[in-house]
């Protein structure tokens, strides 16, 4: 359940047996309605599996999967979302170290603050076919994006914000997290889908990390197209690529306004 007495207690004490740090590495949404305005969100989550111990190439650790369910005041739910952590113990820190930075040879600049322009996504549908590439969005990646999106998600983690708090995690620099990752890919699926267009279900998972300095490149296709009781359904295959490599890849199901 959630409550404030302690509402991330199972990570709390993965920390105190020693696996202190945590990421996020998938994240699964469906959702029902848009929410109104007037309407106050709340969530309720359970922690639905905790894995045997893993070993990756950031740590030792457990995969933690919670179950999370999105009311209104009016315990009207209007979204369901499972996602899944690690919460592991750091490689050695000679190895964590060594990670480098984006191998892009982009030059961002970060004195200034990046308005994210989607404004030319917007993909005709009326003629639109399975198999057909979406516009790709390029979006900059700045310290401003990473710790904005941190604050507005209220994910206050050090290695959001931190940088030698990252570095002690195995990471170059700070990094995105889960939420602003979702948030910049639901802004492009919906701007490709235009006006009147609903994002019914999300699928993501996260491999490298989303650094300043680098531009993330987000890519997508339409797989399949179908129209039920008259509306238009299509669903989404798309990648987003940076200096480092893969960051995200998943699937929607968006609903277009004919």
């Amino acid at each position: 359940g959630s409550t404030s007495d302690r509402p991330y207690q199972v990570f709390d004490d993965m920390s105190a047996m020693g696996y202190d740090l945590n990421v996020a590495v998938s994240y699964d949404i469906e959702f029902l309605r848009h929410l109104r305005v007037g309407e106050w969100p709340r969530h309720y989550t359970t922690v639905v599996n905790i894995s045997d111990k893993k070993t990756t190439s950031l740590g030792v650790g457990y995969f933690v999967t919670e179950r999370v369910e999105y009311t209104t005041d009016a315990s009207d739910v209007f979204a369901y979302a499972n996602i899944t952590y690690f919460q592991y113990q750091a490689v050695a820190v000679e190895t964590a170290s060594s990670t480098s930075g984006p191998s892009t040879d982009a030059t961002v600049d970060i004195s200034t603050p990046t308005m994210l322009d989607s404004s030319t996504l917007a993909l005709d549908w009326s003629c639109a076919k399975s198999g057909q590439a979406l516009a790709e969005w390029k979006l900059p990646i700045t310290h401003r994006l990473i710790v904005g999106g941190a604050l507005a998600t209220q994910d206050f983690v050090p290695v959001h914000h931190n940088a030698p708090a990252a570095r002690a995690a195995g990471m170059p620099d700070i990094f995105m997290n889960i939420l602003t990752t979702s948030g910049l890919v639901c802004t492009y699926l919906n701007a490709c889908a235009g006006e009147g267009g609903l994002i019914r279900s999300l699928q993501f998972s996260l491999m490298v990390p989303n650094v300043p300095g680098d531009i993330m490149t987000l890519q997508g296709q339409i797989e399949e197209l179908t129209k039920v009781d008259g509306v238009t359904e299509a669903n989404i295959v798309f990648a987003g690529k940076n200096g480092l490599g893969m960051h995200t890849q998943g699937s929607a199901l968006i609903e277009i306004s004919n």
